[in-house]
Protein backbone atom coordinates (compact mmCIF):
# COMPACT_ATOMS: atom_id res chain seq x y z
CA UNK A 1 0.00 0.00 0.00
CA UNK A 2 0.81 3.34 -0.27
CA UNK A 3 2.75 5.27 2.17
CA UNK A 4 0.50 7.10 5.01
CA UNK A 5 -2.32 4.82 4.76
CA UNK A 6 -3.30 3.12 8.20
CA UNK A 7 -3.78 -0.35 8.32
CA UNK A 8 -7.91 0.71 8.55
CA UNK A 9 -7.66 2.43 5.50
CA UNK A 10 -5.81 -0.62 3.96
CA UNK A 11 -8.44 -2.87 5.40
CA UNK A 12 -11.46 -0.28 4.45
CA UNK A 13 -9.21 0.04 0.58
CA UNK A 14 -9.34 -3.96 0.41
CA UNK A 15 -12.81 -4.62 1.22
CA UNK A 16 -14.36 -2.19 -1.14
CA UNK A 17 -12.09 -3.57 -4.09
CA UNK A 18 -13.50 -6.73 -3.03
CA UNK A 19 -16.97 -5.90 -3.19
CA UNK A 20 -16.37 -3.11 -6.76
CA UNK A 21 -13.69 -4.43 -8.58
CA UNK A 22 -15.33 -7.92 -9.59
CA UNK A 23 -18.59 -5.40 -11.14
CA UNK A 24 -16.08 -2.58 -12.93
CA UNK A 25 -14.41 -5.44 -14.20
CA UNK A 26 -17.34 -7.25 -16.16
CA UNK A 27 -18.18 -3.37 -16.72
CA UNK A 28 -14.85 -3.06 -18.47
CA UNK A 29 -14.87 -5.71 -19.89
CA UNK A 30 -18.11 -5.81 -21.96
CA UNK A 31 -17.21 -2.20 -23.17
CA UNK A 32 -13.70 -3.36 -24.10
CA UNK A 33 -14.34 -7.08 -25.24
CA UNK A 34 -10.87 -7.68 -24.43
CA UNK A 35 -9.77 -9.12 -20.48
CA UNK A 36 -6.50 -7.42 -20.61
CA UNK A 37 -7.96 -3.93 -21.30
CA UNK A 38 -10.40 -4.45 -18.85
CA UNK A 39 -7.51 -5.05 -16.09
CA UNK A 40 -5.87 -2.45 -16.82
CA UNK A 41 -9.06 -0.44 -16.94
CA UNK A 42 -9.64 -1.65 -13.65
CA UNK A 43 -5.83 -0.83 -12.23
CA UNK A 44 -6.29 2.79 -13.59
CA UNK A 45 -9.57 3.49 -11.77
CA UNK A 46 -8.23 1.96 -8.32
CA UNK A 47 -5.35 3.81 -8.96
CA UNK A 48 -6.81 7.07 -9.06
CA UNK A 49 -8.60 6.01 -5.91
CA UNK A 50 -5.78 5.70 -4.02
CA UNK A 51 -3.66 8.63 -5.27
CA UNK A 52 -7.02 11.08 -4.84
CA UNK A 53 -6.26 12.22 -1.27
CA UNK A 54 -9.76 13.65 -0.84
CA UNK A 55 -11.46 9.45 -1.49
CA UNK A 56 -9.68 8.57 1.52
CA UNK A 57 -11.89 10.37 3.64
CA UNK A 58 -15.11 10.23 1.67
CA UNK A 59 -17.92 7.59 2.96
CA UNK A 60 -18.40 4.14 1.31
CA UNK A 61 -21.22 4.75 -0.72
CA UNK A 62 -19.58 8.38 -2.32
CA UNK A 63 -16.61 6.15 -2.57
CA UNK A 64 -18.80 3.43 -4.98
CA UNK A 65 -20.41 6.10 -6.80
CA UNK A 66 -16.73 8.00 -7.37
CA UNK A 67 -15.84 4.59 -8.73
CA UNK A 68 -17.94 4.29 -11.12
CA UNK A 69 -17.68 7.54 -12.10
CA UNK A 70 -14.50 7.59 -12.95
CA UNK A 71 -14.73 3.73 -14.27
CA UNK A 72 -17.22 5.32 -17.03
CA UNK A 73 -14.37 8.26 -17.41
CA UNK A 74 -11.90 5.81 -18.21
CA UNK A 75 -14.17 3.69 -21.05
CA UNK A 76 -14.72 7.13 -22.26
CA UNK A 77 -11.06 7.48 -22.38
CA UNK A 78 -10.41 3.96 -23.71
CA UNK A 79 -13.01 4.57 -26.42
CA UNK A 80 -11.38 8.21 -27.25
CA UNK A 81 -8.14 6.41 -27.67
CA UNK A 82 -9.28 3.63 -30.07
CA UNK A 83 -10.85 6.39 -32.42
CA UNK A 84 -7.48 7.73 -32.91
CA UNK A 85 -6.18 4.76 -33.51
CA UNK A 86 -8.75 3.30 -36.24
CA UNK A 87 -9.66 0.07 -34.22
CA UNK A 88 -13.02 -0.83 -33.04
CA UNK A 89 -13.72 -3.18 -29.93
CA UNK A 90 -15.99 -6.41 -30.81
CA UNK A 91 -19.28 -7.66 -28.74
CA UNK A 92 -19.24 -10.69 -30.86
CA UNK A 93 -18.12 -12.95 -27.99
CA UNK A 94 -20.78 -11.94 -25.39
CA UNK A 95 -23.56 -13.28 -28.24
CA UNK A 96 -21.51 -16.02 -28.80
CA UNK A 97 -21.12 -17.15 -25.06
CA UNK A 98 -24.91 -16.78 -24.64
CA UNK A 99 -25.49 -18.99 -27.97
CA UNK A 100 -22.96 -21.70 -26.66
CA UNK A 101 -25.93 -23.84 -25.20
CA UNK A 102 -25.17 -27.29 -26.18
CA UNK A 103 -28.89 -28.43 -24.97
CA UNK A 104 -30.57 -26.27 -27.69
CA UNK A 105 -31.64 -28.34 -30.76
CA UNK A 106 -30.52 -26.53 -34.44
CA UNK A 107 -33.51 -25.10 -34.73
CA UNK A 108 -34.07 -23.33 -31.88
CA UNK A 109 -30.12 -22.26 -31.67
CA UNK A 110 -30.71 -20.16 -35.03
CA UNK A 111 -34.32 -18.92 -33.45
CA UNK A 112 -32.26 -17.59 -30.25
CA UNK A 113 -29.03 -16.90 -32.63
CA UNK A 114 -31.95 -14.21 -34.63
CA UNK A 115 -33.52 -13.12 -31.68
CA UNK A 116 -30.18 -11.79 -29.76
CA UNK A 117 -29.03 -10.67 -33.15
CA UNK A 118 -31.89 -8.92 -33.50
CA UNK A 119 -31.92 -7.19 -29.92
CA UNK A 120 -28.19 -6.42 -30.37
CA UNK A 121 -29.28 -4.16 -33.65
CA UNK A 122 -31.66 -2.91 -31.43
CA UNK A 123 -29.69 -1.86 -28.61
CA UNK A 124 -26.89 -0.44 -31.01
CA UNK A 125 -29.40 2.19 -32.14
CA UNK A 126 -29.82 3.41 -28.92
CA UNK A 127 -27.43 6.87 -28.03
CA UNK A 128 -24.75 5.47 -26.30
CA UNK A 129 -25.86 7.61 -22.73
CA UNK A 130 -28.76 4.83 -23.16
CA UNK A 131 -26.67 1.79 -23.94
CA UNK A 132 -24.54 2.55 -21.15
CA UNK A 133 -27.50 2.81 -18.69
CA UNK A 134 -29.19 -0.49 -19.61
CA UNK A 135 -25.80 -2.15 -18.77
CA UNK A 136 -25.23 -0.52 -15.70
CA UNK A 137 -28.29 -1.40 -14.68
CA UNK A 138 -29.28 -5.11 -16.06
CA UNK A 139 -25.93 -6.16 -16.39
CA UNK A 140 -23.76 -4.97 -13.16
CA UNK A 141 -27.34 -4.27 -10.82
CA UNK A 142 -26.26 -0.85 -10.39
CA UNK A 143 -29.47 1.32 -8.73
CA UNK A 144 -31.11 4.62 -10.41
CA UNK A 145 -29.30 6.13 -7.70
CA UNK A 146 -26.04 4.57 -8.06
CA UNK A 147 -26.26 5.44 -12.26
CA UNK A 148 -27.52 8.93 -11.58
CA UNK A 149 -24.55 9.53 -9.92
CA UNK A 150 -21.95 7.67 -12.47
CA UNK A 151 -23.88 10.06 -15.67
CA UNK A 152 -23.93 13.19 -12.92
CA UNK A 153 -27.78 13.81 -13.09
CA UNK A 154 -30.55 13.59 -10.98
CA UNK A 155 -32.18 9.94 -10.13
CA UNK A 156 -35.75 11.60 -11.26
CA UNK A 157 -34.19 12.22 -15.03
CA UNK A 158 -32.21 8.51 -14.72
CA UNK A 159 -35.93 6.47 -13.68
CA UNK A 160 -37.27 8.45 -16.37
CA UNK A 161 -34.50 7.70 -19.00
CA UNK A 162 -34.45 3.60 -18.04
CA UNK A 163 -38.76 4.26 -18.27
CA UNK A 164 -38.73 5.81 -21.59
CA UNK A 165 -36.16 3.68 -22.99
CA UNK A 166 -37.68 0.31 -21.92
CA UNK A 167 -40.44 1.72 -23.38
CA UNK A 168 -39.13 2.05 -26.82
CA UNK A 169 -37.27 -1.04 -26.90
CA UNK A 170 -40.53 -2.69 -26.20
CA UNK A 171 -42.31 -0.88 -29.25
CA UNK A 172 -39.45 -1.70 -31.54
CA UNK A 173 -39.61 -5.12 -30.68
CA UNK A 174 -43.29 -5.73 -30.65
CA UNK A 175 -42.78 -4.76 -34.31
CA UNK A 176 -40.09 -6.56 -35.49
CA UNK A 177 -41.72 -9.86 -33.76
CA UNK A 178 -44.99 -9.45 -35.62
Amino acid sequence: MKKGFTVIEQDRSALLYKRQAPAILAYFYRQTASWDDAEDLLVEVFLSALENQRFRVISEEEQERWLWKVAHNKAADYFRRLKRQASLPLHVETIEAVLADTALTPENRLLRQETYADLDAMLKTLPKIQQDMLELHFVHGLSVKQIAAVFEKNEGAIRMLLFRTLKHLRIIYTKTAR
